[in-house]
């Protein structure tokens, strides 16, 4: 093979300029092109995080020119829009991430972008399609993962009937993302005078973090027990307190917005005459660190009882 190569020096030096002058010309276009999409994208993210919201929005835009990472473009795309106040702007990129959400790398990332398009309806005073979008992410969480389906109706019953330590015990609500969804609507049904509805919601935006909670720590520690005590509310105030100590299950429980639905859910079972069930959840609050205001409206409740 070498002395084949030495007698035809001139020929392989004559095919190898070609093929040098063929490659070039694209290894030149590729640089000019710049880093890769996801690399723009994270430039982007840095630089909306840093309060750069101009920058940011350059990055995003070049992401988009791009045409692979479309979904994440617009999202963020949005987020900056967002912050910027442009309301309008924000939910027609939210909008079109979601037209486009084939294209998230992440599967998961679908539900982003409805999340901050209802947030969005929601300031913009557009209740009604805030909570079609709401009940869009709870259908789609139920159709990914299909779990024997309880009515609403009969869960809060259930609720009523056997306190919140015997609920966890019988029933495990299952859609983490569903959680900002059912906080969300709660409210909003809340405002609409609706109170079973909102009832059935923030019943689930409460309950479907402690049954994720209990998963883990079974996961965790095989000895661990939810019921140590008798039933009552005794050992949900201890799951609390317990994931409390937790750095991750305590950011988990602030991000899941856990403190302000147990407040709005005690102040709905009292408005609706759930006194003993209400009085638990605020005795709950009272105990947890975490609580922050909704402790401090907790403590002003259980005053009036």
């Amino acid at each position: 093979m070498v002395k084949a190569c030495r007698h035809g020096g001139g020929s392989v030096f004559l095919i190898g300029m070609i093929l040098l002058f063929c490659l070039v010309p694209g290894l030149f276009s590729q640089s000019t092109e710049g880093p890769p999409s996801w690399i723009l994208l994270e430039r982007g993210k840095n630089s909306f995080h840093d309060g750069e919201l101009g920058v940011a929005l350059f990055y995003f835009r070049k992401t988009l020119e791009r045409g692979d990472l479309i979904a994440d473009g617009y999202t963020w795309t949005g987020k900056v829009y967002e912050a910027e106040g442009e309301l309008v702007l924000a939910e027609q990129a939210y909008r079109n991430a979601i037209e486009h959400e084939k294209s998230f790398y992440v599967w998961e990332e679908r539900y982003t972008p409805r999340k901050l398009l209802a947030r969005v309806l929601e300031r913009e005073g557009k209740q009604e399609e805030a909570i079609a979008v709401y009940a869009e992410i709870i259908s789609m969480q139920k159709k990914e993962y299909p779990v024997q389906e309880i009515p609403d109706k009969l869960l809060l019953s259930n609720y009523l009937e056997k306190g919140p330590d015997k609920f966890l015990e019988l029933y495990r609500p299952e859609g983490s993302q569903t959680i900002p969804a059912h906080a969300a609507l709660g409210t909003l049904f809340m405002e609409k005078g609706e109170s079973d509805a909102a009832m059935g919601h923030l019943l689930l935006a409460c309950t479907i973090p402690l049954s994720m909670t209990i998963d883990l720590l079974l996961s965790r520690e095989p000895g661990y027990r939810f019921i140590t005590t008798s039933y009552g509310y005794e050992n949900t105030l201890n799951l609390l307190k317990k994931g409390e100590a937790d750095d991750d299950i305590a950011l988990f429980f602030e991000d899941a917005g856990m403190y302000e639905s147990l407040y709005h859910f005690a102040s709905l079972l009292e408005q609706e005459g759930a006194k003993e069930r209400a009085l638990e959840l605020f005795t709950i609050l009272t105990y947890l660190n975490g609580g922050g205001r909704w402790r401090l409206l907790a403590e002003d409740a259980l005053a009036g009882f």
